[in-house]
């Protein structure tokens, strides 16, 4: 959790740079560790249950996400276990969406947010595409539609739930050890 908010911190700092050109570059290859970092999280806390519910798994099959066989063991140990940690399927899905996006893909698309002034055209803000799909030829279609979102927008809505997510992780250590 540590990485994360270290992350969402530099992004953070960022975003104050007066070169908003620079800042964009810079946010968006931020943003690449801080996704990874979320889905490192989500690992973390796989390998956790594993090891403290004696989980018959090999490394590979430690995941949330991709690995049936991890939730079939889980809700063999307990399904109330297995139900806690199914509430947040959801979650895991959408952070391994965007980390798959930004390291296998393309890095996650920043830009400045401009306003039109007598000196022509002002970068005002950096805002990031809302969906991980989205980039450079949504932006070049006759009329983009892109929703964009500021770039600790992730962070704000996700901090929570990775913060209740790693409550639960330690719930499970203090029960088992």
């Amino acid at each position: 959790m540590a990485d994360v908010e270290l992350y969402a911190c530099f992004i953070g700092d960022a975003q104050k740079n007066s070169d908003l050109i620079k800042a964009s570059i810079l946010i968006g290859t931020l943003l690449v560790g801080y996704f990874s970092s979320c889905k490192s999280l989500l690992d973390a806390g796989a390998i956790t249950l594993t090891k403290v519910y004696n989980l018959p798994l090999r490394n590979k099959e430690m995941d949330f996400i991709s690995k049936p066989k991890f939730w079939r063991e889980l809700n063999g140990v307990s399904t109330t276990v297995h139900s806690r940690y199914m509430s947040f399927k959801d979650f895991f899905d959408e952070i391994t969406k965007w980390r798959d996006s930004a390291i296998h893909r393309i890095t996650p698309f920043v830009t400045t947010y401009s306003q039109t002034s007598d000196k022509g055209l002002t970068p005002t803000e950096i805002k990031i595409a809302s969906k991980p799909e989205y980039g450079i030829a949504e932006i070049l279609e006759p009329t983009p539609m892109l929703p964009l979102v500021e770039p600790l927008y992730f962070h704000r809505n996700w901090q929570s739930r990775m913060i209740e997510f790693c409550g639960e992780i330690c719930s499970d250590i203090r029960e088992r050890t």
